[in-house]
């Protein structure tokens, strides 16, 4: 067995699992919060997927890694980052090059797969061609024949929750299967070091929060097949850490960990619409774009069309069409190349409330500072709750006040928390005219926090010792001292000292060191066609990521 696996449980939050762990419904929890450490995790800033992860496995803030969202910053680019987008070493580069053997399974932002020493199963954006998405290319394909099941990425069609316990039976198999194929590599394959990310926890508490949530505004009673959809996501976890327990012998230390928390969300704004009521965001005048707006003013959005469809039983006719084409019609409702960006201060990209300003304001620093203060003014002043009228920005932070290192300039020039991240942005430029709209595409009813989970038991670790301070980016650090190895210099998380063993610290005290493992560490090869771009971005939507 190796002598470290990470278990990633997209979206945990202890607000959930504390109470369940005291009312008895995840005792294999309870086991490990008796027998481990644990602490809240700070992710983060906002609470991103696709940054969080990053910054899990580089122990770096954005601003030294690259990754600021699911897609690329640029003013119309649409790009979806992938594994050669992180511009800072990787805990996988590391241990490869200190020649540990590792298998990561289902973990984000691994396509296209680094070539570790080792296996990679790639994560959720990856393509559904098995070569593509495995290290070696016949990895799949030969754990396909050895478990007997096939790997979960072949359909990328996205699932829908317009049918929720259909949408639930398909995540949960498709976890299922991860579960599988990670027992069967632990038995059959040597490794040093183990990763797999289970994503259940993370799709259900998005589309189920409020058939579980009394205090919802749009709490629905369904019965427990729908209040207890969440529970059970937790409980697949928790079944799963007893089958582990099963395998792993006393030498294992093992590691419980998301990439943010969860909470409930009531609203949705459209912060183009805003920044174009306010006169900061202007569009083209040409006839094309004038018929677009015309539809949005009329309530003709892509998502509107679909819940009509939905409500007459015919949903099945948009799903039914090919995802280009249904690509291809929500551009023509209005993007980005609808925006005249000669006249066009600043412009929204990304569902947690990132404002950009256009380059223009970028070239003096006098002038985007001025800028800068103009559009945030407006925003706190003039963003109001559609009922109270209170403000609804709840903080505004300036690039540089979370982030720093040589990508800084990369990153989004405002960040917007919304009434306590109870209200985000509609994620790109489409979205009909109102400004405030009662839920993302599709239902979802929550949404990330901050405080996602660490936890962890083994030999190396505590016992029975709840502490705070973790954070997200302290992860990479402590995991390279848990296999016997210095931490990277150029990581800005620490080792977790206090989760560890006073013997532990005294028999290995840590070190720090530069492991120069050249200028561009990320080494995946990607396919030579955008098919896998176009799965990403197809996989996205579906998940509600893009409106």
């Amino acid at each position: 067995m190796p002598d470290t696996i990470v278990i990633g449980i997209d979206g945990a939050t202890y607000d959930l699992i504390d109470p369940w762990v005291q009312d008895g419904k995840l005792p294999n929890f309870a086991r490990y919060l008796e027998e481990g450490v644990s602490s809240e995790l700070e992710t983060t800033y906002p609470p991103l997927t696709a940054p969080a992860w990053v910054s899990f496995m580089t122990g770096c803030n954005p601003g030294r890694h690259g990754v600021y969202d699911f897609l690329s910053s640029d003013d119309d680019s649409s790009e979806v980052v992938d594994h050669n987008s992180i511009k800072t070493d990787t805990l996988w580069s590391i241990l490869s090059s200190q020649n540990r053997r590792q298998g990561l399974v289902n973990v984000p932002v691994t396509f296209p797969p680094p070539e570790v020493e080792g296996h990679v199963l790639s994560g959720s954006l990856s393509s559904s061609d098995p070569t593509e998405s495995g290290h070696p290319s016949d990895l799949i394909e030969q754990l396909e024949q050895e478990v007997d099941r096939d790997w979960w990425y072949h359909d990328t069609s996205g699932q829908t929750p317009s049918k929720p316990l259909q949408y639930f039976q398909e995540h949960y198999d498709k976890n299922e299967a991860m579960a599988e194929y990670t027992l069967h590599m632990l038995e059959e394959y040597d490794y040093e070091f183990f990763m797999v990310l289970f994503d259940l926890v993370d799709s259900i508490s998005h589309f189920f929060w409020h058939y579980m949530d009394e205090t919802h505004p749009y709490h629905e009673e369904r019965g427990e097949e729908f209040s207890d959809a969440i529970l059970k996501a937790y409980q697949f976890i928790d079944d799963f850490l007893g089958q582990l327990d099963e395998k792993i012998g006393p030498d294992t230390d093992v590691v419980l960990m998301s990439d943010h928390g969860f909470g409930p969300i009531e609203y949705m704004v459209n912060l183009n619409n805003f920044f174009r009521e306010r006169g900061l965001l202007e569009m083209k005048k040409g006839p094309s774009t004038l018929i677009k707006q015309g539809l949005r003013r009329l309530g003709i959005t892509p998502t509107r069309l679909v819940k009509m469809a939905e409500t007459v039983g015919l949903d099945f006719l948009a799903f039914a069409l090919p995802k280009s084409l249904r690509n291809q019609i929500i551009g023509a409702m209005g993007d980005y190349s609808d925006v005249n960006w000669d006249q066009t201060v600043c412009y929204s990209k990304g569902h947690m409330g990132q404002v950009h300003l256009t380059e223009q304001y970028k070239s003096e620093p006098e002038l985007y500072r001025e800028k800068r203060e103009e559009v945030a003014r407006e925003l706190r002043e003039n963003l109001r709750h559609p009922e109270t009228d209170e403000p609804v920005i709840s903080e505004i932070y300036f690039r540089e006040e979370i982030y720093e290192g040589p990508y800084l300039e990369d990153a989004p020039d405002l960040f917007l928390e919304m009434m306590d991240f109870r209200c985000i942005a509609y994620p790109l430029f489409s979205g009909g005219k109102d400004l405030f709209i009662r839920h993302i595409q599709e239902g979802r009813y929550a949404n990330h926090r901050m405080n996602g989970i660490f936890c962890g038991r083994g030999p190396s670790f505590e016992a029975g010792n709840r502490f705070t301070g973790a954070s997200i980016v302290d992860l990479a650090p402590t995991l390279l001292y848990l296999q016997d190895l210095p931490v990277h210099q150029n990581m800005d998380g620490t080792l977790l000292e206090e989760a560890l063993t006073d013997e532990r610290l005294q028999d290995s005290p840590p070190e720090r060191k530069d492991y120069d493992l050249g200028d561009e560490p990320s080494d995946g090869d990607f396919p030579d066609d955008d098919s896998a771009q176009k799965e990403a971005r197809e996989r996205l939507e579906g998940l509600g990521y893009l409106g």
